[in-house]
């Protein structure tokens, strides 16, 4: 971003201008630019349109590393909370490459997040008490799995309801 400013100076970016020339998500925009901000190699300030924009500083401008009146501004204590670390431009710049590193899946291909819960239910008529937040998408697997034992002899089938008498879901393996 730094050289197209310098190739173009007078040119000031608001925060959907940097993430479509640039190709970054409009979200990680000033977080990615503060560095340059503090360091004073680029300026953040309202324009005459009122809207937040990056530009260069002029010659013999005084920098500031906040805009006047931002309402959002800083963007800290969300960040803090949080506890991510902001990476800017600097932190990309300072990563290395590495070559021949093997990738390294984190499952087996076209395996499901859930396998290790199904792989309990060894017979029909088992079931397993689930937390509520699973039911969802575990009847989602479910589904999956039953299309796919369609036709397929001894292929075990699975149903996903409320666990009666209780709080939570239950998953039953049906053949």
């Amino acid at each position: 971003m730094l050289d197209f400013l310098k190739a173009n100076p007078d040119e000031e970016l608001t925060r959907d201008d940097v993430a479509q020339k640039f190709d970054m998500s409009a979200t990680s925009v000033h977080a990615s630019l503060e560095p340059a901000v503090n360091g004073g190699a680029l300026v953040f300030e309202r324009n005459e349109d009122l809207h937040f924009v990056y530009r260069l500083p002029r010659p013999g401008e005084k920098l500031t590393t906040k805009p006047a009146q931002a309402a959002d501004w800083p963007p800290m204590a969300a960040q803090q909370a949080s506890g991510h670390t902001r990476l800017g431009i600097a932190a990309i710049e300072a990563l290395s490459v590495d070559d021949n590193v093997p990738f390294v899946p984190p499952r087996t291909p076209g395996a499901s997040k859930w396998e290790a819960l199904f792989k309990k239910l060894e017979r029909p008529g088992q079931s397993i008490q689930i937390p509520m937040q699973w039911k969802t998408p575990v009847a989602a697997q479910s589904t999956k799995r039953n299309a796919k034992a369609k036709g397929v002899k001894d292929a075990p089938t699975f149903r996903v309801g409320n666990d009666p008498g209780s709080e939570h879901a239950r998953l039953w393996r049906i053949t």
